[in-house]
């Protein structure tokens, strides 16, 4: 049982969520306004928030987004749609991420419980059994490669977004290689899916560990486009998804990597994919064609990865600040990895960049657990980089 909090101005609505959600043993409690949410969570905490995001008063919807703010644990379902419109698209965009998910009206009984049952399992349970093995079929093409965990931060909310994960294979010469010196030597699509596979096994067993902690963080799992461009090696890496992360599927971004400049079938790929996970990213180049469609096929950021970007700064701070100007015009979040000076990081972040991933933090920060991430807001990362810069 969960002790759910249901926010919303008309009381028809509330008095509806309520008894859909009582019927699941749950305790409900209403309130007609964020302020009054405030208080009544300072009180008693609740484990979820039910709660409208276009009410009329701009205040209102403030008053939830402090309420995230004060409390990033507390889990909100928001409830869009109606026919109400108000002037609230800039906030919206930058709550919206906060919220584990959103039904749009009208919804199902069922689309609602099964949404609350879902966020409960994962809020109270622990994994029962141990990581399974990497499949044998994916295990062949893992000599030599381990998988890093690099905190990736959330400018807007002022919060650790998720851990990233990336393969790393160890070279001849000692050096780790990542990203695409990485890929280079997985030059076939099986390889490609086998990689994809054990990223998800080794996902999994982070997550494990994490849960017997009592520590709950979301992850970012890399999978190529040419693992879900093939229908029958879509149908394998969704199997093997649900099958290694079962109900913890809800706290994972799954982002698709390796997206060729000129893509017809990238809508059919999003598909098979946007509704597994949390959400779904996309990596592209700064050369990708249109972007202005893909927030409506499903993907909820377009990103960048730095990491093997070897030109001058100058020349990649002119890159970031077009790119999230791009996202921004298109109403898709922007995020970029690799980051590898204390420059381009605040470069990133001023212009605009919703999602951070910095290398020189990450490095410098190298000792810190999980758990010293998540009680570390981004003004520590930001107090960092003014230390640094100056």
């Amino acid at each position: 049982m969960a002790r759910i909090l249901v926010v919303d101005d008309e009381e028809q609505a509330r008095h509806t969520i309520h008894e859909i959600l009582k019927s699941d043993d749950h305790e409900i409690i209403e309130a007609r306004n964020g302020e009054e949410a405030l208080i009544l969570q300072k009180t008693s905490p609740f484990d979820f928030v039910v709660t409208d995001i276009l009410m009329p008063a701009k205040a209102e919807i403030e008053a939830i987004w402090k309420l995230k703010r004060s409390y990033p644990d507390l889990k909100i379902i928001g409830i869009s749609g109606g026919g109400r419109t108000c002037d609230l698209v800039p906030l919206l965009e930058t709550w919206e991420e906060g919220v584990e998910s959103i039904l749009t009206k009208p919804f199902s009984q069922t689309e609602l419980a099964e949404n609350v049952s879902a966020r409960h399992e994962m809020l109270s349970a622990k994994p029962e059994t141990p990581p399974h093995p990497i499949p044998s079929r994916a295990r062949g093409a893992m000599d030599n490669v381990d998988f890093l965990y690099s905190p990736v931060w959330e400018i807007t909310r002022n919060s650790l977004h998720s851990y990233l994960c990336e393969p790393m294979l160890l070279g001849v010469d000692g050096r780790r290689l990542t990203g695409e010196k990485l890929y280079f030597h997985f030059d076939t699509t099986s390889r490609c899916l086998e990689l994809d596979i054990a990223a998800v096994y080794r996902t999994y067993e982070k997550i494990y560990n994490l849960a017997g902690q009592e520590i709950v963080v979301h992850f970012i799992i890399p999978v190529h486009y040419s693992t879900l461009a093939d229908g029958k090696m879509a149908q394998r890496y969704i199997d093997e998804c649900r099958r290694a992360l079962k109900f913890w599927i809800k706290g994972v971004v799954f982002e698709i990597i390796g997206t060729p400049a000129d893509c017809d079938d990238l809508p059919t790929v999003l598909q098979r994919i946007s509704t597994l996970g949390k959400s779904t990213f996309v990596r592209i180049q700064p050369s990708f064609g249109d972007i202005d469609g893909l927030a409506s096929q499903g993907a909820r950021s377009i990103g960048l990865d730095l990491r093997d970007d070897g030109r001058p700064e100058d020349k990649i701070m002119r890159d970031l600040e077009a790119f999230a100007e791009r996202a921004r015009a298109s109403n898709i979040l922007a995020h970029v990895y690799g980051l590898k000076t204390i420059s381009l990081s605040i470069a990133a972040i001023t212009a605009g960049f919703n999602i951070v991933g910095s290398d020189v933090i990450a490095f410098d920060l190298e000792g810190w657990g999980m758990d010293n991430f998540l009680i570390k807001p981004i003004d520590l990362f930001k107090t960092y980089l003014k230390g640094k810069a100056n």
